[in-house]
């Protein structure tokens, strides 16, 4: 059956999320009466019961068809689409085109709760174009999970191309087993997939550096773009991959222009060395550097600057002995500029033990 809801408002009620933080708020408390020694016992009891109270309201949320959605995997099988033509419902398995702009998990919990309470509109679209067209069109087609759907199996799904954050929901509440179907289903055909996702997004919402790499690597399909799009993915600031792989920042208005499908220049000092940069997060990660910490650019502007002084071969030697500096957990968190990390680097190159 359709649930019919209504998009533009979200109930008010406490979720799973909300009461867990509450438990961990409330614990601490009572962590605090017992250690300050001169609480009542009936005071610490009281906070007890509280917690036990908030714990068994967080269980029976636990069990309701949003909080289990929301926790619960896309249904990885084929789903219920509508089509809005004739209202015919065929069964497809859901995909997107790699690089399209991210997924905002809270968003899709918003829209999780909208349409388990029965208010979702119907008369909002879903766009979407069969995976085979795309994939034949040279564009890369993934599941949820990431994983690349291959020519041979693509006549089960459908890419969403407006809607993805309604389409996952529908997708999260359909995998704890009760069917919901996604309603006014438009299959489009679509020549430049690159130009329609700029012009959705566009209308729908502000864009920020990280959706704009992502559709740059559709327009443009070739480097920078694609590098610094995988790695914003990864969790990168998008300021951060232009550096490590141009070595300089890239500016609004070439962003634009590349969004646009127009001629583009680099930044005349812009030298773009994909392998160089690869190499670089490798060995940041290789040092037990987590994504966090490499996004943060002073890294990438100490090492360019340390092999500026010395060389690249000097430079990555160093950042390959970065392991075996002593302390080197504490000190790599102390770095707040590119200068300290170049002392790092020193020290790394010198191979202190």
């Amino acid at each position: 059956m359709i649930m019919k809801k209504n998009m533009t408002t979200v109930k008010e009620v406490l979720s799973l999320v909300e009461v867990q933080k509450q438990i961990v708020r409330e614990q601490k408390k009572l962590e605090k009466l017992i250690a300050g020694e001169t609480a009542r016992p009936t005071t610490i009891h009281k906070q007890e019961l509280l917690i036990q109270e908030l714990k068994d309201y967080a269980a029976k949320l636990s069990e309701t068809p949003v909080e289990k959605a929301k926790v619960t995997q896309p249904e990885k099988g084929m789903l219920p689409f509508q089509l809005a033509k004739d209202d015919k419902i065929i069964r497809r398995k859901l995909a997107r085109v790699k690089h399209n702009r991210p997924i905002e998990q809270k968003d899709v919990d918003d829209f999780i709760t909208i349409i388990a309470n029965g208010e979702y509109e119907d008369a909002y679209p879903i766009i979407v174009i069969e995976a085979s067209k795309l994939i034949e069109a040279g564009y890369e087609v993934v599941d949820y999970d990431g994983r690349i759907i291959t020519a041979e199996e693509a006549a089960d799904y459908l890419v969403v191309l407006d809607g993805q954050h309604r389409s996952k929901a529908f997708a999260q509440l359909n995998a704890t087993g009760t069917e919901y179907v996604i309603p006014n289903v438009h299959i489009r055909e679509v020549e430049n997939v690159g130009k329609y996702l700029i012009t959705i997004n566009r209308a729908g919402s502000h864009w920020d550096k990280r959706d704009k790499f992502a559709i740059a690597q559709l327009t443009a399909g070739t480097e920078p773009f694609t590098s610094i799009a995988n790695r914003i993915a990864e969790g990168f600031n998008p300021s951060t991959p232009m550096l490590i792989y141009t070595g300089k920042k890239i500016s609004d208005s070439v962003l634009n222009k590349v969004l646009k499908g127009e001629d583009y220049k680099l930044n005349s000092k812009a030298v773009v060395d994909i392998e160089r940069g690869d190499k670089f997060i490798t060995l940041c990660k290789s040092a037990g550097m987590s994504v966090e910490l490499i996004t943060k650019r002073y890294f990438i502007e100490g090492f360019n600057s340390f092999a500026l002084s010395t060389s690249d071969e000097e430079a990555f030697k160093a950042l390959e002995n970065l392991p075996k500096v002593t302390d080197k957990d504490t000190k790599l968190k102390e770095v707040k500029e590119g200068d300290q990390f170049i002392v790092l680097l020193k020290e790394a190159k010198n191979n202190v033990q």
